[in-house]
């Protein structure tokens, strides 16, 4: 197992980072360390294929990371999601539809009380005008052929 005194200097190595001295004191450690040299010669096949693939961007790369960059920022949300104002617009609806139907409600009752009222109260007037209407004495009709017809009443 490679220590990590031993890596990091490696990386290092490969990172342009370890100084003369240092470097030397790396060869002989690998000379030493089989799996170290294994790590070694990996990292150094990784920075020749990195040199070897690296390519210059595009002129328009850094702008096109920068639209990329702002759309995911910035995602284009339709109207409805973008107006946070629609879901407290359909809860005051529901609760003044919820107002209006109790408000009809009790009016509808108000008005079937005031229909019950007058049912009750046209019912004892068509009793009163029966009642009246058999009250009253009978009709004598006399008829004589020459003469018209006359109807009267025996009070």
């Amino acid at each position: 197992m490679i220590s990590e005194n031993l890596k990091t200097m490696i990386n290092e190595y490969f990172d342009n980072e370890l100084d003369k001295k240092s470097e030397s004191s790396l060869f002989v450690l690998l000379s030493q360390d089989d799996e170290a040299r294994e790590y070694f010669k990996n990292l150094s096949f990784l920075e020749t294929v990195v040199d070897e693939t690296s390519e210059e961007p595009d002129d328009d790369f850094e702008e096109r990371i920068l639209r990329s960059v702002e759309k995911l920022s910035n995602p284009h949300l339709p109207f409805f999601q973008r107006i946070r104002i629609i879901p407290k617009l359909s809860y005051a609806f529901a609760i003044l539809m919820l107002v209006l139907t109790t408000y009809f409600f009790v009016k509808l009752e108000t008005y079937q009380d005031r229909i019950d009222t007058i049912s009750n109260h046209l019912i004892q007037q068509a009793y009163t005008i029966e009642t009246l209407y058999n009250s009253l004495p009978a009709v004598e009709v006399n008829a004589k052929s020459n003469n018209p017809i006359i109807v009267r009443s025996n009070l």
